[in-house]
Order: structure tokens, then C-alpha cells, then sequence
């Protein structure tokens, strides 16, 4: 199967756009199939069990043909309805094909619209994840304000969860931080900070001026996409070498490290040294945290990494989360556009 070209981006994915309905969810079936009403859940279980393990359009091509079918059937089947399509949604964002995030968790939205006050307290989460996925595309297109927008009207019933609750507010204030002043990163322990230093502000210095960029990342040991990140973080500055372009990082306290627990906050700061400067082999400021409080409330962490990209001002440009194959363009991207 040849590849095709969705939007800039050549995935063997996109040939499922072809394959799909790409109308609004408003469009899908509301009536028929009543006698296949009993199979409802099992259709939607059938389509998580189809995509786990290895990613292949055979395995995506197969699991929405069954999703089609449960959108065919009554509004009684909307609950599998919404299950199925966050689990589409999900894979696709593995597999990194936002029209078809985009797709599926619109319809996660449409649906639930239709479950009763209870339905929607039951599947709060996934719920709010159809919202959220919408949100961070919107994001990635450069308009935050749409973003807000789409989490504004997350339903009361989801908004009330207390699954929902931290998760939203988190989103919305990552939302907020773009465009405004850069919280300062404050800590008592510093690595490769020859200073040790209590802040650090990440503005541009009267030296760099204004065309400078300061790339944050909240980052730990145990986060694989991180140790993904490290390589971009490393070659950042020589990938803009007319411009100033400097990268902190921020690692939480934890108490363990590996195998080792109960550890003291300058025993887990000796852990930690070893592991980013050794190991890792990173030259950059590293604060060491606490896991709560600023910074990382400051900058409304739940999930690493999280990368935060500064202007010569002071001013965040963008807020990205986790790593994968497209992060690297996405991240230099930010920069380039923090730079001008």
C-alpha cells in the first residue's frame, strides 16, 4: 500500500482517510440494527482488543469498520459508541495522524452530548479526553484562544468529576501561560548551575537581546519520551547558531530513585547529578523540586515531558507535551518562532 500525503505529514495512515467518513458526527446513523443492539459492547470491546500490540493500517482499517457498525445502531448504544471512538482516537495519536484524532474525537463529543447526566459522570474521563484532544490540536494549529474555547464548554456534569477536575485545570492553565510573562524557576538545588543560583528568570540577557529563546523542560529519570527529547535539546543551539538559544530543566523530588527508596532529599540530589551528568551526559541548569508547588504548579504539570519554549522577552510562546516522531519539528518550530 503506497503512502499518501495528509496534510504535509506521509503516514501509511492517511490512506484510512480515504476509507472513512470525514462528514460531521452529526451526520452518523441514529436508527437500524436493533436486533444487534446486545452486541453493542462487545463491538466496542472488540475494538480496543483489535489495536493493541503492533500498529498497522490492517488492524486500524478492520477496528473502524466496527466502529461504523456501532454508529449505525440506536442512540441506546451511545456509551459503546463514545468507548470505541476514544479508543480510535487514542491509537491515532500513537500513531501520529491528527486528522484522524481530530475525526474521532469530534465524535467522541457528538455522542456524548446524547448520555443522560449519570452516563456522562460514568464516562467522565473519556469524555473529557475527546475535549482535550480537540484542545491540544488546536493548540498545535497556533490558536490557544480556540483551545480555551473548546474546554469552556466541557459538560458541567464531565467538568464536575473529580477524575476531571485537576486535569482540566491544568489544561486550561497551560493555555493561559501562552502569550503571558514566564513564571521564574526557583529551587534551592541546582546541577551544572556553577552559581546555584535560588532563580532562574528565562528571559534573554541585555546581551542576547531580544532574538534569544529559552527552552524549559520539566522533565524525569523514569520518562522514557524524555531521555527521547534529550538528543533535539543537545543539538538545539547549534541548530540556530546566529541566535542564543538556552535550555533548562526541572526535575521533581521523589524520594526514590531506581531500586532505591526512602532516600534524603541531598542522597536523591547526588542520585540525580550522577544520573543527568554522567549518564545522560547533560550540560544544561537542572533545578531539583519539589513535586509540588512552583515551579511545577506554576507551570501546571501532570504529565512529563513537559516542554515550555520563551521568548527573548520573557514571554511563552508555546507549551508542548510528551515527545514522539513529530516533536522535534514541532519543538523547533516554537523556537524558530520565539527567535523572531
Amino acid at each position: 500500500m503506497m503512502p499518501v500525503r495528509a496534510r504535509g505529514v506521509t503516514t501509511l495512515y492517511g490512506t484510512l482517510l480515504a476509507c472513512i467518513i470525514l462528514a460531521a458526527p452529526r451526520a452518523f446513523a441514529q436508527s437500524g440494527g436493533k436486533d444487534l443492539m446486545a452486541g453493542a459492547e462487545k463491538l466496542s470491546k472488540s475494538v480496543a482488543l483489535g489495536l493493541t500490540g503492533r500498529q498497522s493500517v490492517t488492524n486500524a482499517l478492520n477496528a473502524e469498520r466496527q466502529v461504523r457498525h456501532l454508529d449505525s445502531l440506536p442512540v441506546s448504544a451511545d456509551e459503546d459508541k463514545v468507548i470505541a471512538h476514544d479508543v480510535m482516537a487514542d491509537y491515532y495519536q500513537t500513531a501520529h495522524v491528527p486528522e484522524l484524532v481530530r475525526y474521532h474525537a469530534r465524535a467522541v463529543v457528538y455522542f456524548a452530548q446524547y448520555l443522560d447526566a449519570n452516563a456522562q459522570r460514568r464516562l467522565a474521563s473519556i469524555i473529557f479526553d475527546g475535549y482535550l484532544a480537540l484542545a491540544e490540536l488546536r493548540i498545535d494549529d497556533g490558536a490557544p484562544t480556540d483551545a480555551a474555547a473548546i474546554l469552556g464548554v466541557v459538560p458541567s456534569d464531565v467538568a464536575a468529576s473529580t477524575y476531571v477536575q485537576d486535569p482540566l485545570r491544568n489544561a486550561l492553565g497551560r493555555i493561559s501561560l501562552v502569550r503571558r510573562a514566564a513564571p521564574p524557576i526557583n529551587s534551592p538545588d541546582w546541577i551544572n548551575a556553577a552559581a546555584r543560583p535560588a532563580s532562574i528568570t528565562p528571559d534573554g540577557s541585555p546581551s542576547q537581546g531580544a532574538h534569544a529563546a529559552t527552552v524549559i523542560e520539566f522533565t524525569a529519570w523514569w520518562c522514557g519520551p524524555c531521555h527521547d527529547s534529550y538528543k533535539y535539546l543537545r543539538d538545539a543551539s547549534g541548530q540556530h547558531p546566529a541566535h542564543s538559544v538556552n535550555v533548562v530543566l526541572v526535575t521533581a523530588l521523589m524520594g526514590t530513585f531506581r531500586t532505591t527508596t526512602h532516600l534524603s532529599r541531598p542522597a536523591e540530589v547526588a542520585q540525580l547529578t550522577n544520573y543527568f551528568d554522567n549518564e545522560e551526559k547533560l550540560g544544561f541548569p537542572i533545578a531539583v523540586v519539589d513535586s509540588t508547588g512552583p515551579p511545577v504548579s506554576a507551570y501546571y504539570v501532570d504529565a512529563y515531558p513537559e516542554i515550555i519554549v520563551v521568548d527573548g522577552n520573557g514571554i511563552v510562546r508555546a507549551v508542548l507535551r510528551g515527545w514522539d516522531s513529530r516533536s522535534d519539528a514541532r519543538l523547533g518550530n516554537a523556537i524558530n518562532d520565539a527567535l523572531r
